[in-house]
């Protein structure tokens, strides 16, 4: 797509099948007491990458088509409102979900939800899968039209049943909650399967939440960690945080701490606060790095700042359990490195590989 992220129905699983990770165990230990699949509430979007143009209609221009391409590829949206109209008028329904997309993100046009969800209409209403997704995702917010779930889903699953893998997740998210269809998690399975299968890193992280919790498939932490571990390699932070957990508690995979801080340490970089708490305990306790109170101050200090509330205060008093042991200088210590870290940071990810090394 141009610069429109593609609606979510209801966000991320993790915090209907997820309860709270794979362990919830209470204490001070690593990968205890966070969050659903260790990963905050995200944006209701997501990018569902780029569309090819469908089927022109009698009389449109190849060559317009591709100009218009080459416009949003190159980001110069005023071009390519000049050669859109025209095509989507034609009844080029890849012109229509574009031109919903510029009206959306205000892309070369005032930003209009309302003709967004027009434009998206009309491709959905040819059958275009990613139209359909884009209305079935508007009605879901209530953006551009009035908040519907039951047409939420009716757009969504036309989309899902084309093979549309980001749709397939949603419906899967609808089922799972309940959300304009009856809570159904065998039906939510299914279509987290449908688009894991197709490589799509949230529903993988979403089956391997269900596989964990025995939600709609029998508790199978094999399984699980598989799926975690297929959407963790593609970079989703709240499935490096549960394979990381996965690895601590030693539940579908032998226990391995240093396994462990590596996927925490790369879900921490994504600014997962579960993680990071993680991250502050392993070096608190000294389990799969160093003992390294300087190190766990940092980690605890930047969960701390985590707009979960419940989260950061867990983050603060351990933060300040450790700050008991440590002298003065190492506070400071901890406080400039914390203060220096950036998310993408990821210069100790390999920290669990060096501690292992005699």
């Amino acid at each position: 797509m141009t610069g429109r992220k593609f609606l979510l129905l209801v966000g991320l699983l993790s915090g209907v099948v997820g309860g709270r990770g794979l362990a919830v165990e209470a204490g001070t230990g690593p990968g205890e007491a966070l969050s659903p699949t260790g990963e905050t509430a995200p944006s209701p979007a997501q990018d569902a990458g780029p569309s090819a143009p469908g089927p022109s209609a009698p009389g449109a221009s190849d060559r317009v088509i591709a100009e218009a391409r080459a416009a949003l590829a190159a980001k110069d949206y005023q071009r390519a409102m000049e050669l859109l109209p025209p095509l989507a008028d034609d009844g080029v329904v890849w012109a229509q979900v574009q031109l919903g997309e510029m009206y959306w993100g205000g892309l070369g046009v005032a930003q209009d939800y309302k003709e967004a969800a027009r434009w998206w209409r009309l491709a959905a209403t040819a059958g275009d899968a990613e139209g359909e997704l884009a209305l079935g995702g508007a009605y879901a917010m209530g953006i551009g039209v009035p908040r519907d779930d039951a047409e939420a889903v009716h757009w969504i699953r036309l989309a899902a049943e084309q093979g549309n893998a980001t749709a397939a997740f949603n419906l899967g998210s609808a089922y799972a909650l309940g959300r304009g269809v009856g809570q159904d998690y065998e039906q939510a399975i299914h279509w987290f399967r449908t688009a894991a299968l197709q490589g799509n890193a949230l529903a993988q992280s979403s089956l391997g939440s269900a596989y964990a919790f025995g939600h709609g498939v029998a508790q199978d932490y094999e399984q699980a960690v598989h799926w975690f571990r297929l959407a963790a390699e593609q970079g989703n932070a709240g499935a490096q945080f549960n394979l990381g957990l996965a690895y601590h508690s030693g539940r579908g995979v032998a226990p391995d701490d240093v396994q462990a801080v590596h996927w925490w340490l790369l879900a921490a970089a994504q600014e997962n606060a579960p993680a990071q708490y993680s991250l502050g305990a392993s070096y608190y306790h000294g389990l799969g790095v160093p003992k390294d109170l300087v190190s766990a101050y940092m980690w605890f200090n930047i969960a701390a700042a985590d707009p979960n509330q419940s989260m950061a205060a867990k983050a603060a008093q351990m933060r300040e359990r450790v700050a008991a042991l440590m002298t003065p200088a190492e506070i400071a210590e901890g406080q400039r490195r914390s203060a220096e870290w950036r998310p993408g940071t990821t210069a100790d990810a390999d920290a669990g590989s060096r501690a292992k090394q005699p």
